[in-house]
């Protein structure tokens, strides 16, 4: 067996040994793919807070009746609508100051790490986030999860 032979096979393991660390690192194109649709969903969904908080506002205190024209205008906003389904978020109003949006989620948040949220963590499945509209920031009241697979 030749010297570039060897050097050769040995650049194939390489290559092959970097692949295969690198989907034990960050996992498969698949499970990649759900994890940044579950990134969008949460950047959406504080974006619907941000919004709705903005109305309630400018509104004397009165939440939307829905979401759509009454919050973030009436053209199209992808981050009204489910990156993977189309779907628009699911919105309701609790009473005068609390209202529930919901969105279902390919996994559970993480925990810790690079992609820890932890003010929308979540579960896999639908998930609602109960959400008070006259704080400053959104007080998170409470999360409930329901597998839906």
């Amino acid at each position: 067996m030749s010297v570039e032979r060897i050097i050769g096979a040995a650049a194939v393991v390489l290559v092959i040994a970097g692949v295969v660390l690198g989907f034990a690192m960050i996992g498969p194109p698949a499970e990649m793919r759900q994890r940044s649709f579950d990134e969008t969903r949460v950047r959406n969904l504080s974006m619907l807070a941000a919004q709705i908080r903005g109305v309630y506002g400018s509104a004397n205190s009165a939440l939307p009746q829905r979401i759509g024209a009454d919050v973030g205008g009436s053209g199209v906003s992808d981050w009204k609508h489910d990156p993977q389904t189309g779907r628009p978020y699911e919105y309701k109003r609790v009473d005068a100051r609390h209202y529930r949006l919901c969105a279902v989620f390919n996994r559970a948040s993480d925990a810790d790490g690079p992609y820890a949220e932890p003010y929308w963590s979540h579960g896999a499945g639908r998930t609602c986030f109960s959400l008070a509209a006259d704080a400053g920031e959104p007080v998170q009241t409470s999360v409930t999860t329901t597998v839906t697979r």
